[in-house]
């Protein structure tokens, strides 16, 4: 549906911010930007995203949310820390060499099983779409 106030975009807001229990998770994407909001390098610009990932994530139980919101916030957010996790790898190599070389062959389970259950939820492919990055984004 199309509205006056959002266009082509969903009629309500997304979730930004996610409930405290999810709070491993926005914690761990508020470290991972190579800049930090205060000006600090973050586990990115170190390739210590995902060791963080692997220590400190746990592995959710999403199955039985509802809210569609939280969803699709949810969905935003685990596409983003898979794609980091899988290319974090890539990306230490082109800072050092200016060649890409290979991500990770991998996906842990503590990304994967939560990602692949919020698909299945949003009947998407559990990656990051389109809608993934800009509509939930908005």
């Amino acid at each position: 549906m199309v509205s006056e106030k959002y266009g082509f975009l969903p009629r309500q807001e997304p979730l930004f911010t996610l409930p405290s229990e999810y709070q491993k998770v926005e914690q761990l994407l508020k470290e991972a930007p190579i800049i930090l909001e205060d000006g600090s390098a973050g586990l990115l610009a170190h390739g210590k995203f995902g060791d963080k990932v692997l220590e400190d994530l746990p592995l959710i139980d999403v199955t039985q949310i509802t809210d569609t919101r939280l969803i699709e916030a949810l969905m935003r957010d685990y596409t983003y820390l898979a794609s980091m996790f899988l290319l974090e790898p890539c990306d230490v190599n082109f800072r050092k060499t200016g060649e890409y070389g290979l991500g990770r062959d991998y996906l842990p389970e503590n990304i994967a099983v939560p990602l692949c259950h919020l698909a299945k939820k949003l009947n998407v492919k559990p990656f990051m779409e389109y809608t993934n990055y800009v509509v939930y984004n908005w």
